[in-house]
This record gives structure tokens, C-alpha cells and sequence, in this order.
């Protein structure tokens, strides 16, 4: 039992002590970003500081109206990838600030959907990354009942 023990122990240590490892001096490469319009490289850094104007420079085509609105769009979209200490993180995206940004189906939602009222209520007080998810599909789910039972009244009602 000791020397059963004791092998694993050795192995562990081996393990650990041949692990390789990074220079911290070592300098990390920028995320580069492609310019479909040229095929120039830009870094994600500077991306997120440029100027229409400048980047209509770099690019070497000249933005409409319309092309500069979507390039301050697409500007704070990669703004929210940045975390407060500097690096580049894509499990934050997850998070939905409030009922208006994009919907996706929710089964939660879907279940609570048939409680009248009450379902959308409830989903309220989940405080997860799916809450509005889960709010939406709730109240979708509502409103599908409610159309269904006025259809409902009107055709076999009195």
C-alpha cells in the first residue's frame, strides 16, 4: 500500500516539474483584425480608437452615411468583448442588459408561459444570463393563450 502510495506521489511530483512554461517577460501578439476591403491587418486595439475618416484612410474606400454608422456599431460591439483588466473575453457577450436586446427561445420561459400573468412575473426574479429569455418567451407564451382563448369565446361562445 505504501509503495502504491508512494509511486503516485512521484508521478504527480514528475508531472508537475516538467510543465511547461511561459516567460512572463515574453511578448504576447496582438489579435489582428482583417479589413475585408483591402485585406490589411489592423490590430483589435487600434480598431477600437479609430475615426471613420481614419479608417476610411486605411481601407482606401470612402464610407457612406449608412457604412459609418455601422463601423461605430461594430466599434462598440467589439468594445464589450474588452474586460476591465485589458484582455479579450467572449463568455461576457452572454450577458443581456434588458428586454430589447436580441430574443432567443427559452423552455424555462416556455413552461411559465402557461401560468397566466403569474409565469412572467416569476421569471422576473431569476437573476441568471437567460432572464430575459426567459421573460420573452414567458410572455410570448401568454400571449399565444390569450389569442387562443379569445378565438376560442368568439367561435363557440355565445
Amino acid at each position: 500500500m505504501r509503495k502504491t502510495f508512494l509511486m503516485i506521489l512521484l508521478v504527480a511530483l514528475y508531472q508537475n516539474t516538467n510543465a511547461a512554461t511561459v516567460p512572463e517577460n515574453a511578448a504576447t501578439p496582438a489579435l489582428m483584425i482583417r479589413l475585408s476591403a483591402n485585406g490589411k491587418l489592423i490590430s483589435f486595439s487600434n480598431f477600437l480608437y479609430l475615426t471613420p475618416k481614419e479608417f476610411a484612410n486605411i481601407s482606401g474606400k470612402k464610407m457612406n452615411f449608412f457604412e459609418r454608422i455601422k463601423f461605430k456599431a461594430a466599434q462598440k460591439i467589439a468594445k464589450r468583448f474588452v474586460e476591465k483588466k485589458g484582455t479579450i473575453g467572449l463568455f461576457n457577450q452572454r450577458k443581456r442588459k434588458g428586454f430589447f436586446s436580441s430574443w432567443s427561445w427559452h423552455w424555462g420561459g416556455f413552461a411559465f408561459g402557461f401560468l397566466p400573468i403569474l409565469g412572467p412575473i416569476v421569471c422576473l426574479f431569476f437573476s441568471d444570463d437567460y432572464k430575459w429569455d426567459r421573460f420573452s418567451t414567458a410572455l410570448f407564451m401568454n400571449g399565444i393563450i390569450a389569442s387562443a382563448a379569445l378565438i376560442f369565446l368568439q367561435v363557440y361562445g355565445g
